[in-house]
Parts: structure tokens; C-alpha cells; sequence
């Protein structure tokens, strides 16, 4: 849960940056941004059920690799400049980046709380804390330390690898001990 926490503060912290970066004018659009990114952390822990169904480690270890092509997929589309000469489709495709992770975070928290249904009180604590110390992390590594040491699409190369090693640390744990 911290590793998603992280990712998904620290990508909408870059995406931000990324806004100001291309047009100029981040004071304006970031509390859409936030908004989206908390819209999707809702619609995660709402629908997460409807598309994954019954909870299990491996579908919790498939939403950290989703993060981490998500990660990829940011790297890609801000390389490929030519779709943010347009504004308005700039702004839609930073706004859909901002999203996604709000979602596979949201899903991320319903899987593991569904996982550790046995312990809730005790769990749901846990993990929520663990989500805002992970978001916490994300929103001032990233864009103190990470950004001026290694860039933007590095960053996120980084995001990326996190995920994937979370990824395999879920795969390969056979018991959930929060």
C-alpha cells in the first residue's frame, strides 16, 4: 500500500509540474487535477469488485504491474510532444494520467482491506496509514530530491520500477502480514 501511495502522490505531483511545464498555468488547473486524482481513488474503491471480483494476491500484484506500465505509458506520452501541441488535448490526456492512478490506488486499498477482512479494524488502520505515509513520501521526494537529481521521465522510470519490485515482493509472499 505504501508503494502505491507513493506512486500515485508523486505521479500527480509530476503531472502538475508537467502542466506548468507545458502551458504555463498549473495554479489554475491543479485543484481539477487533485479532483481527479481523488475521483479516481473513489471510483477505485467502488469498482474494484465489479472488474476483479473476488480478492487475491495475485490480482493485487496485477494492479502494482498496471501502476508501473502506467508509469511507462507517462515516459512514453511526454517523449511523444506532438500530442501536447494542442492544449485542450494536452490538458485531457494529463487529466486521464491523473485519473488512472487515483483509480489503481482506490483499487489497490479495496483488494488488500477485502484481503484482510479477518483483522478489518486493525488492518484498515494499518493500511490507510500506510497509504498516507506512502502519499506523503510521494508528494515531497519526488519533486525535492527526485526531479532535479535524475528529471521528470526518469522519475517515473524510477515510479515504474518501484511497482514492478512491489509487484514481484506481493508475488512472492504467500501470506499478507499487515
Amino acid at each position: 500500500m505504501f508503494v502505491a501511495g507513493f506512486t500515485g502522490a508523486g505521479m500527480q505531483i509530476l503531472l502538475i509540474m508537467v502542466m506548468q511545464s507545458f502551458y504555463g498555468f498549473a495554479y489554475l488547473v491543479t485543484p481539477l487535477m487533485i479532483t481527479l486524482f481523488m475521483g479516481g481513488l473513489v471510483a477505485g474503491t467502488r469498482v474494484w469488485r465489479i472488474v476483479w471480483r473476488d480478492p487475491s494476491l495475485f490480482k493485487t500484484t496485477g494492479l502494482m504491474w498496471i501502476m508501473a506500465l502506467l508509469s511507462a505509458a507517462a515516459v512514453v506520452l511526454l517523449k511523444t510532444e506532438q500530442l501536447f501541441i494542442r492544449q485542450w488535448t494536452g490538458m485531457i490526456i494529463l487529466g486521464i494520467l491523473n485519473f488512472l492512478p487515483g483509480l489503481i490506488v482506490g483499487s489497490v486499498y479495496g483488494l488488500l482491506l477485502a484481503l484482510t477482512s479477518k483483522e478489518a479494524p486493525a488492518a484498515a488502520g494499518r493500511l490507510y496509514s500506510a497509504d498516507l505515509a506512502g502519499a506523503a513520501m510521494g508528494s515531497l521526494i519526488p519533486p525535492l530530491f527526485l526531479v532535479p537529481l535524475i528529471g521528470v521521465s526518469n522519475t517515473f522510470i524510477l515510479f515504474c520500477g518501484f511497482n514492478v519490485a512491489a509487484g514481484l515482493y506481493l508475488q512472492s509472499r504467500k501470506v499478507i502480514k499487515l
